[in-house]
């Protein structure tokens, strides 16, 4: 966080939240762009499971 100047406690908590991830995996991300940790989590899951995950959570394709 603090490499894009997100340094305030309260902003980098706001910015956790977002974050649907166990703590091992939270962990194992630490710092990384999305680009380089996305991949990885998706490989867990089904195509259609992605799908609709990615629906409900308003995220965008790719």
């Amino acid at each position: 966080m603090r490499r894009v100047g997100i340094i305030e406690k309260r902003d980098v908590n706001q910015v956790a939240n977002y974050a649907l991830v166990e703590w091992q995996d939270n962990v194992a991300i630490s710092d990384k762009a999305p680009h380089e940790y996305v991949p990885l989590l998706e490989g867990r899951f089904k195509k259609e499971d992605l799908e609709k995950m990615y629906r409900y959570h308003a995220l965008p394709k790719g």
